[in-house]
């Protein structure tokens, strides 16, 4: 059920996030089922408030005390993965569902190196986009195209002599198209 409360951007469980922590104070706004909304939304706490939504708790907006549904913080750092096994290999780059990265670690096995989500939250809401820039293309779920992380999308290249790729990988809010973290990413096979 709604709140039935309807800011520019929508009703309000479109733009905050389920509480999952102690609640704030209320607020004196109650949802369709009579719950005031502090037991309902996440407390904003450090993260950065989305624009006002038009309904005032004192002299507060609602967006200044509750945190934006997709308020999980993005973060992707440079990295290098490789993968020195004999014969035919493949290095490869992999963005989860759930919000974590895989690559390899030298040799065939692809290991967790880390999370690009913090927490793990409303991954769908996200998109990735590689491009290119030096070496061969990564083949997999395509260059040069935003594609929804609601869906594991991995990037690799393969061979069985030295092969080199190296990529910019971004992430990006899709309801507001703006990029949330970048980095360099190289694969490489020997």
């Amino acid at each position: 059920m709604t709140t039935g409360y309807i800011a520019p951007a929508g009703d309000l469980d479109a733009l905050f996030m389920p509480r999952t922590s102690t609640a704030i104070a209320n607020v004196g706004f109650l949802s369709n089922g009579g719950v005031d909304l502090a037991q309902r939304f996440e407390p904003r706490g450090a993260i950065t408030a989305i624009a006002n939504t038009g309904f005032k708790s004192g002299a507060n907006d609602l967006a200044t005390l509750f945190r934006d549904i997709a308020s999980g913080a993005v973060s992707i750092s440079n990295l290098s993965a490789a993968n020195s096994d004999a014969g035919t290999v493949t290095a490869l780059y992999r963005l989860t569902s759930g919000g974590d990265i895989f690559a390899n670690n030298g040799t065939s096995s692809v290991i967790d190196r880390g999370d690009w989500i913090s927490p793990k939250v409303n991954m769908s809401l996200y998109s990735a986009r590689v491009t290119p820039q030096s070496g061969t293309s990564p083949g997999g779920a395509g260059n040069n195209v935003w594609l929804n992380l609601g869906t594991n999308r991995e990037w690799s290249i393969s061979g069985v002599s030295l092969n080199f790729s190296g990529f910019l990988v971004e992430i990006r809010l899709d309801s507001t198209g703006i990029v949330q973290s970048s980095a360099t990413i190289s694969l490489q096979v020997h």
